[in-house]
């Protein structure tokens, strides 16, 4: 967990705090102080494990943002949308350059017979601007993964607007 909201506060840190050389325990320290709103619903939920994955187009559709819209119709909907997110992920976008993850996600995990198992939807809490901009590369035929930091919980982790 501490890696996953370190890699989370890693790409938020920097304007936050105004220094470029970011120890572990500042990016935590992000994550749980002005990510809090989300970083709680993960606590929540009981992580059971976290990991590294890579995901695909494949994966498009079992991925939604945590207000609980598919990743794929919030995408269409930033690129449309005249306010600084849609700037944002139109520049990204237009760069040509790769998105580069991790995305940090939850899912539900269960074991059986001493395996994980993952149980999608897999909700992104942290890179909403870099998985729409991945998801419209996709959809442009720019195919390529990008990594993921995938946080199990014992149960959903509940979504913004609920709980």
């Amino acid at each position: 967990m501490v890696d996953a909201f370190f890699e989370w506060g890693s790409h938020n840190t920097e304007w936050r705090l105004g220094r470029k050389v970011i120890e572990p325990a500042d990016a935590v320290e992000v994550v749980l102080s002005y990510y809090s709103p989300l970083a709680w619903r993960i606590l929540v939920a009981t992580p059971i494990a976290c990991l590294r994955a890579e995901f695909t187009a494949e994966d498009i559709p079992l991925m939604a943002i945590a207000g609980g819209r598919p990743v794929g119709e919030w995408a269409e909907a930033v690129r449309q949308g005249t306010e600084h997110s849609g700037g944002y992920v139109r520049d990204m976008v237009a760069s040509g350059q790769s998105i580069e993850g991790p995305l940090v996600c939850t899912c539900v995990g269960e074991t059986a017979e001493g395996n994980l198992l993952l149980r999608p939807p897999y909700v992104v809490f942290d890179g909403w601007h870099r998985g729409a901009a991945w998801v419209l590369h996709e959809q442009a035929n720019r195919l390529y993964p990008i990594g993921v930091r995938v946080i199990a919980t014992e149960r959903a982790v509940p979504l913004l607007g609920q709980g």
